[in-house]
Protein backbone atom coordinates (compact mmCIF):
# COMPACT_ATOMS: atom_id res chain seq x y z
CA UNK A 1 0.00 0.00 0.00
CA UNK A 2 1.05 3.88 -1.19
CA UNK A 3 0.04 6.71 0.41
CA UNK A 4 0.82 9.91 -1.80
CA UNK A 5 -0.45 12.88 -0.60
CA UNK A 6 0.56 14.39 -3.91
CA UNK A 7 1.52 13.21 -7.48
CA UNK A 8 3.02 14.52 -10.56
CA UNK A 9 3.30 12.55 -13.56
CA UNK A 10 2.98 13.00 -17.38
CA UNK A 11 0.24 10.61 -17.59
CA UNK A 12 -1.20 7.71 -15.38
CA UNK A 13 -1.97 4.08 -17.03
CA UNK A 14 -2.79 1.24 -16.14
CA UNK A 15 -1.10 -1.80 -17.02
CA UNK A 16 -2.71 -4.42 -19.18
CA UNK A 17 -3.56 -4.45 -22.93
CA UNK A 18 -5.47 -2.18 -23.66
CA UNK A 19 -5.01 -0.66 -19.63
CA UNK A 20 -7.70 -0.12 -17.88
CA UNK A 21 -7.36 2.75 -16.73
CA UNK A 22 -5.62 6.33 -18.32
CA UNK A 23 -5.38 10.07 -16.87
CA UNK A 24 -4.00 12.59 -19.25
CA UNK A 25 -2.57 16.03 -18.31
CA UNK A 26 -5.70 17.12 -19.93
CA UNK A 27 -7.97 15.48 -18.13
CA UNK A 28 -9.13 13.08 -20.43
CA UNK A 29 -10.19 10.18 -17.77
CA UNK A 30 -10.96 6.51 -19.70
CA UNK A 31 -11.74 3.74 -17.52
CA UNK A 32 -13.63 0.24 -17.75
CA UNK A 33 -15.94 -0.98 -15.02
CA UNK A 34 -15.81 2.50 -13.35
CA UNK A 35 -18.32 2.98 -10.90
CA UNK A 36 -18.98 7.01 -10.76
CA UNK A 37 -20.85 8.54 -8.29
CA UNK A 38 -21.86 12.60 -7.47
CA UNK A 39 -22.46 14.88 -10.04
CA UNK A 40 -21.87 14.32 -13.48
CA UNK A 41 -21.25 16.97 -16.32
CA UNK A 42 -21.51 15.99 -20.04
CA UNK A 43 -21.34 17.96 -23.22
CA UNK A 44 -21.67 15.23 -25.36
CA UNK A 45 -22.04 10.96 -25.24
CA UNK A 46 -23.49 8.17 -25.31
CA UNK A 47 -25.38 5.88 -22.63
CA UNK A 48 -26.19 2.13 -22.94
CA UNK A 49 -28.54 0.54 -21.43
CA UNK A 50 -29.31 3.24 -18.66
CA UNK A 51 -31.82 3.36 -15.88
CA UNK A 52 -33.67 6.18 -14.72
CA UNK A 53 -34.69 5.82 -10.85
CA UNK A 54 -36.43 9.12 -10.32
CA UNK A 55 -38.15 11.42 -12.19
CA UNK A 56 -36.28 13.66 -15.10
CA UNK A 57 -36.86 16.74 -16.97
CA UNK A 58 -35.88 17.34 -20.31
CA UNK A 59 -35.23 20.62 -21.35
CA UNK A 60 -34.26 20.31 -25.22
CA UNK A 61 -35.53 18.19 -27.80
CA UNK A 62 -36.39 14.45 -26.91
CA UNK A 63 -36.46 12.04 -30.16
CA UNK A 64 -36.65 8.64 -29.75
CA UNK A 65 -37.35 5.36 -31.75
CA UNK A 66 -39.43 3.48 -29.26
CA UNK A 67 -41.27 4.06 -26.46
CA UNK A 68 -42.95 1.61 -24.25
CA UNK A 69 -45.60 1.79 -21.02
Amino acid sequence: DVFLKRLFAVSITSSGNPPTFSLTPEGRLTARNADISGNVNANSGTLNNVTINENCRVLGKLSANQIEG
